[in-house]
C-alpha cells in the first residue's frame, strides 16, 4: 500500500491560483520500494500519482475550510484496485473543476473607465443668492418708460415669489445720468410699494461709477435661486483623456442655462400640490369622450374594410 504525504502547510490557493502539484510524482510517497525507477518511467503509474495529488489538493482545501478530513478516501487516491485509470482520471477532472471554482474571486470589481456625469460635476443647487436687475437710464428721463416699468414689475414678481428681506435701489454716483437716475428712483419705489413690498424693506443707496458712460439703476435683493458653480475651469489639459473622463468644464454651461430657465426653483425638489379641479372643464372633456366613443360615433360604426 502506498503511503500518503499530507500537505499540512500548503494553502489551497495562496495567491489566487491553483497550486502546481500535479506535474510530478517523485517525492510524494513515504518509504521506497524496489520498483522506484519503474514508477518514474511508467506512464500508468504517473497517472495514478496525478490522481493522488488531486486528492491531496481536495483534502488540503477541506482542512482550510474546516471540513472533515479524518475519513479516508481510498477511491480518490487511487489505492482501490477495482477502479480503472479512466474512471480515476474522470474523477480527477471533476475535482480540478471544483478546486478552481473554490479559488474564484467573488469580490465586486470597480472599473474606472466609465466617464463622469456632468450632472455630478456641475450639480444644480438651491440657495439664497443675490439678484441684480439693471434698469437703463437716459440723460433726459423724468418718468419710467413702458420698458423700464416692465423691468421693475418683473423684479417685483420674482421678489414676491422667491425673495425676502430688503430691496435696494442702487443709484450710480458720479455718472453723467446721475440726476436722471435720482428722479426715476421715486417712481421705482412707488411701483414696489404698490406691488406689496413694505416701505420699511425699500432702501435707496448709491454705488461708485468711474466710467464716463451712462450707468444703470440697479435693484438688488436676495431670493431662493437655482444655479450651479462658476464655469470656465480648466485645471487639466483637455487632451489628457487616458482615464476616459470628461474634462472639468464639460456640461457647465448647459446646467447653468437649465437652472436659469426654471421659473419656480422649488420644482426641483418635488412636484407641486394639486390645484382645484375645474368641474366645467372636466365635464366637457368627459362629454366629448362619450359622444365620440366607439359605440355612439358613426365614424367607428362604419365599415372598416380596406378595398384594394
Amino acid at each position: 500500500m502506498i503511503g500518503i504525504h499530507w500537505l499540512h502547510d500548503t494553502p489551497l490557493c495562496p495567491a489566487g491560483h491553483l497550486p502546481l502539484l500535479l506535474s510530478s510524482s517523485s517525492g510524494l510517497t513515504r518509504g521506497s520500494t524496489a520498483r522506484g525507477q519503474e514508477r518514474i518511467n511508467n506512464p500508468q503509474r504517473d497517472r495514478k500519482n496525478t490522481i493522488r495529488n488531486i486528492g491531496r489538493l481536495m483534502l488540503a482545501g477541506m482542512r482550510q475550510r474546516g471540513g472533515n478530513t479524518s475519513a479516508p478516501l481510498p477511491w480518490i487516491l487511487g489505492s482501490s484496485p477495482r477502479m480503472t485509470v479512466g474512471v480515476r482520471m474522470t474523477v480527477g477532472v471533476l475535482f480540478i473543476a471544483l478546486t478552481i471554482s473554490g479559488c474564484a474571486n467573488t469580490q465586486p470589481m470597480t472599473v474606472g473607465s466609465i466617464p463622469d456625469d456632468y450632472r455630478t460635476n456641475h450639480p444644480i443647487t438651491l440657495a439664497e443668492r443675490e439678484q441684480v436687475v439693471d434698469i437703463p437710464v437716459r440723460h433726459g428721463d423724468h418718468r419710467l418708460t413702458a420698458s423700464q416699468h416692465s423691468i421693475v414689475r418683473n423684479a417685483l414678481l420674482n421678489y414676491r415669489a422667491n425673495g425676502s428681506g430688503m430691496v435696494y435701489i442702487m443709484l450710480p454716483a458720479g455718472a453723467p445720468n446721475e440726476a436722471a437716475a435720482y428722479r426715476l428712483s421715486t417712481d421705482i419705489a412707488n411701483v414696489l410699494r404698490k406691488g406689496g413690498v413694505r416701505p420699511g424693506n425699500i432702501a435707496t443707496e448709491t454705488y461708485a461709477v468711474r466710467s464716463p458712460d451712462a450707468a444703470p439703476i440697479r435693484i438688488t435683493y436676495y431670493a431662493m435661486t437655482a444655479a450651479t458653480g462658476p464655469c470656465g475651469r480648466w485645471p487639466d489639459d483637455i487632451l489628457n483623456t487616458a482615464e476616459n473622463k470628461h474634462y472639468a468644464n464639460f456640461g457647465c454651461a448647459s446646467q447653468n442655462n437649465l437652472a436659469a430657465q426654471i421659473a419656480n426653483p422649488a420644482d426641483l425638489l418635488g412636484p407641486r400640490a394639486p390645484g382645484q379641479i375645474d368641474a366645467e372643464r372636466r365635464g366637457k372633456v368627459i362629454g366629448d369622450y362619450q359622444e365620440r366613443s366607439q359605440s355612439v360615433s358613426p365614424v367607428w360604426q362604419s365599415s372598416r374594410e380596406v378595398e384594394y
